[in-house]
């Protein structure tokens, strides 16, 4: 499950107009947590199909389960 602090509002002018376009987020690792169970129901559930450890990183690759899109994590192995 992805943990998710509540919504978020970007000052961007120059999207102002924009509405339902597809969109890229990038999150701080700190501000992610990965675990296995929505213990408060505000995560997002996923299935994990790779894990790539890549020197001090471990890549996660996982399938959401509300919309089956594709999300690409990258975390520090702590």
């Amino acid at each position: 499950m992805f943990s998710f602090f509540g919504a978020i509002e970007i000052k961007s002018p120059e999207h102002a107009r924009v509405q339902n376009a597809p969109a890229v987020a990038y999150v701080r690792p700190h501000e992610l947590e990965v675990s296995r169970e929505n213990k408060d129901g505000a995560g997002i559930e996923a299935v994990l199909k790779h894990i790539n450890p890549v020197g001090p990183m471990v890549r996660l690759e996982l399938d959401r389960c509300d919309n089956n899109e594709a999300v690409t994590v990258e975390l520090s192995r702590e």
